[in-house]
């Protein structure tokens, strides 16, 4: 299919990423495809044909709509391409969820309980924190950058969409806690980062989860499992 300019720069990249540190020669060997066709795709000069296309996917393992753009999934597998858009977690996430003996038990157990819930919630967001006081440390503390280049760093990693929003708006928050005396959350040390406060809240939140386990609800559970059991001896 000849294209003018690189029309779809997703397929290239993805292509490229797919041949890795192979020569055009050994990926063109591996696709079954002449050394100078892997040239024009690894250049963005054409895109394959709908034969083709099918073919550079089932020799790679993926799918056509990851190829093409349409899809982060990279499996062919249509069970995992469900599982990722149903539940919204990655393919390795489904890889571990699926290989794993007892990692599915544990999320059908515990997504019921709201604490569990909280837990991971403030374990993303203390992560994401983390980052922000990484960024700020590098920033600010490692002394490379003068006053300008902090200010075109900033402007640079605000504008950037590859950065999640959440650590922007944790990095926002660190650097006006940072220049305030005394911060919106004060401690003895002038004032809680989002990382110190989001690791409080994790911390807390493992001990109500910790708490939850062993309240009514779990003993009920073996008060019933031990009816059950008398009740096959009666």
């Amino acid at each position: 299919m000849e294209r003018k300019g690189n029309r779809l720069p997703i397929f290239t990249y993805r292509f490229r990423e797919l041949q890795g540190e192979r020569s055009n020669t050994d990926f063109a060997d591996f696709l079954g495809l002449s050394r100078q066709t892997v040239g024009f795709y690894c250049n963005g000069d054409r895109l394959p044909d709908v034969i083709t296309l099918i073919q550079i996917a089932e020799k790679c393992n993926v799918s056509t709509d990851y190829l093409l753009g349409a899809s982060d999934v990279k499996s062919p597998n249509v069970d995992i391409q469900k599982a990722c858009e149903i539940t919204g977690l990655s393919e390795d996430a489904i890889y571990i969820l699926q290989d794993s003996l007892y990692a599915s038990d544990a999320l059908n157990e515990f997504l019921l309980e709201k604490t569990f819930c909280n837990l991971l919630t403030n374990m993303l967001y203390f992560s994401y924190a983390s980052v922000a006081s990484g960024l700020y440390y590098q920033i600010f503390n490692s002394g490379d950058y003068d006053e300008n280049e902090k200010d075109d760093l900033l402007e640079a990693i605000y504008d950037n969409n590859d950065v999640h929003e959440d650590i922007k708006r944790a990095l926002k928050i660190h650097i006006k806690i940072k220049k305030s005396s005394d911060g919106l959350l004060s401690s003895s040390e002038g004032g809680l980062s989002p990382e110190d406060f989001y690791e409080l809240r994790v911390n807390k939140n493992v001990l109500v989860f910790l708490h939850d386990i062993a309240s009514d609800k779990w003993w009920l559970s073996a008060e019933a499992i031990i009816d059950k059991i008398q009740g096959n001896f009666a």
